[in-house]
């Protein structure tokens, strides 16, 4: 089994003002990712990062100075995520897909912020866009982090149109984060647990604000969902599993996790609705 982590860098989740979602454009903030990029940079394994580009939240977040922190170390993968939120007569709306000229507009914009060009990227909502993909190979995009099988846990890395489309795992058709269900946290367990030491890549992908509590305003860490990310690195490193890039994942795993047992834990916490 190989491990690709994706986190997803988007805005604070809420601040003083209320809920992020429901802000408009100038009352956004992203005072969380300064720390989570500093606790990412010190962490010494590979991660991919993917920076939320595109409508008025991706389009203010490339403006704002949180950037500033990303470093150019090794261990870290700068991926490209697409979005596209309008904020409209008081509530947003998810306009997808973008146009050929706003993914490249978007690009641009990217790497001259970050002052890298990405090779791997996510569509905002899990929404692949097939038409896309010909743009991505013009771009020099290689991978894409945005498939949630409908059916099964794992599923193999296929090639589409050029470029490598790396399934997330899933349970039920949504994406598994053990970040904000604990029931997918001992699912994942389970999965590191039983079958690494089959051909699997287990594709772990987060939000960054998933991290942190904003209740207060200022970001704080939720120590136990940061303790729940480490157990399962950790979990990982003592499996001897290998840790990589998304934009260094390939075609040659061959092996898919079509059913799983819900472990006792884990179903537990679904009948609460965690």
């Amino acid at each position: 089994m190989k491990l690709v982590i994706v986190c997803h860098l988007e805005n604070d989740l809420s601040n003083e003002s209320g809920i992020a979602k429901k802000l408009p454009q100038e009352k956004q903030s992203f005072a969380h990712i300064p720390m989570i990029l500093e606790w990412f940079s010190g962490m010494n394994i590979p991660l991919t990062l993917a920076v939320m580009v595109g409508g008025q939240t991706g389009t203010k977040l490339l403006e704002s100075q949180s950037l500033k922190a990303i470093s150019k170390n090794d261990n870290l993968d700068i991926g490209i995520h697409y979005h596209a939120e309008k904020f409209i007569q008081g509530s947003w709306i998810y306009q997808t897909p973008l146009n050929e000229q706003e993914y490249r507009n978007y690009f641009a914009k990217f790497e001259n912020v970050v002052g890298i060009s990405p090779k791997s990227a996510v569509f905002g909502k899990w929404k692949i866009d097939p038409k896309a993909y010909p743009v991505f190979k013009a771009l020099n995009i290689t991978h894409d982090g945005s498939k949630i099988p409908e059916k099964g846990i794992i599923s193999i890395p296929s090639l589409v149109q050029g470029i490598i489309e790396v399934p997330s795992v899933s349970y039920d058709g949504r994406p598994v984060n053990p970040l904000t269900r604990i029931s997918d946290f001992f699912l994942m367990k389970k999965i590191l647990q039983e079958h690494y030491a089959e051909n699997l890549l287990l594709h772990l992908a987060f939000h960054s604000y998933d991290l942190f509590s904003f209740s207060s305003g200022a970001p704080k860490w939720l120590t136990g969902k940061k303790s729940r990310l480490m157990a399962l690195i950790n979990l990982s490193k003592t499996l001897k599993l290998e840790i990589i890039k998304l934009k260094d994942c390939n075609t040659e795993i061959s092996g898919d996790l079509s059913a799983i047992k819900l472990p006792f834990l884990a179903r537990i916490g679904q009948l609460l609705g965690h």
